[in-house]
């Protein structure tokens, strides 16, 4: 491919001789990540904390106050607060060796924090400052985990308008349990299987408000390269299929949907460095129309074809989050206990 022609169809920022990891273009020029109306620079260096450290640093939010919150799963700060500019704030926690899932949500003017700890097997809702509301176990009640050998590691939550939220078990049973506001048990749906309406990874899972009339439940199938929607009461509607992408938990904002990529590969083989991530953006048909650190989405026939890695971008891209002026942050798992990556929106 020629170098302008690769320009044009990756995208980024090397700017006072900083070079993107991994990447070593020999000049000083700008770089351009994603295509059509979803493209972006890297900001190099957004993230200077000093000696703050991380390990995997699974995922970010935004609170309202236009705060960015990310969580790691070093135990000298699970939490760590920055602003935009990537200015430290403050950090806290060191009770969550399996931090994974963060979620936030405002209650009555407070906002608080979910966290999923695939290591403690628990869901922890917390104050901003570290309180803790309440912390919830396997959900035994649902009648779901009581069989010899039942394994429960909740990976994500999500919450809907009225204060009742979802837990999604994506690396234990596979069931999604739904609680009210107050963490009682109100159903469970899913399991593991290769049906329609069960799963075989739910790892991710988000509340799409997109169609007012017609809210829905985004669910991540990782190992299906799949994205199922389900009614808010657990009832299966549809499928969304992609290619070769490992797809992380859909971030919904605006009309499209945000989803970090682990790796871009057929079959993952966790033991083969060179097949990296990237970032996948949905369009409000949730057609794939934009890749950071891959080729753009393509389709034949109504059917995505594979995206290739074409750029050494990332490692394990794990979660994206979009702030108020539609830049993303990039946080990542098993990438060399890196912070998170800011891109710049361009277009």
């Amino acid at each position: 491919m020629e170098r302008r022609s690769f320009l044009k169809n990756t995208a980024g920022t090397l700017a006072g001789g900083l070079l993107i990891p991994n990447i070593n273009f020999g000049a000083q020029e700008e770089i351009i990540f994603g295509q059509g109306k979803h493209q972006y620079k890297l900001i190099p260096q957004w993230a200077d904390f000093g000696k703050i450290p991380v390990n995997d640093c699974h995922e970010m939010v935004m609170d309202s106050k236009g705060r960015l919150i990310f969580n790691t799963n070093e135990l000298k700060n699970n939490i760590i607060i920055c602003d935009k500019k990537g200015k430290f704030i403050k950090s806290w926690g060191t009770e969550f060796p399996g931090a994974h899932g963060l979620t936030i949500f405002n209650e009555n003017g407070e906002d608080v924090l979910f966290i999923t700890d695939t290591v403690r097997k628990q869901v922890f809702k917390m104050t901003l400052d570290g309180k803790l509301i309440f912390k919830l176990n396997a959900p035994l009640d649902a009648n779901k985990y009581l069989y010899d050998g039942c394994y429960y590691s909740p990976t994500e939550t999500t919450v809907l308008p009225n204060g009742d939220f979802y837990v999604a078990d994506g690396y234990g049973e596979q069931y999604i349990t739904i609680y009210n506001h107050k963490g009682e048990i109100k159903s469970v749906f899913g399991g593991n299987g290769e049906e329609d309406a069960k799963f075989t990874q739910c790892h991710g899972i988000a509340y799409d408000n997109r169609d007012k009339a017609n809210p829905c439940l985004l669910i991540t199938d990782r190992k299906k390269h799949q994205l199922k929607r389900f009614s808010l009461d657990g009832k299966y509607l549809s499928t969304i299929q992609f290619s070769n992408i490992w797809n992380c938990r859909p971030v919904v904002k605006g009309e499209n949907v945000y989803m970090a990529v682990l790796k871009c590969s057929a079959d993952l083989d966790w033991k083969d460095d060179r097949i990296k991530g990237s970032v996948l953006i949905l369009d409000k048909n949730n057609k794939a129309v934009s890749a950071i650190g891959s080729t753009q989405p393509e389709y034949k026939n109504d059917k995505m074809q594979q995206v290739v890695q074409n750029l050494d971008l990332f490692q394990f891209p794990h979660d994206v989050c979009v702030d108020d002026e539609e830049n993303l942050y990039v946080t990542q798992w098993n990438s060399g206990k890196v912070y998170p990556f800011k891109f710049q929106k361009v277009s």
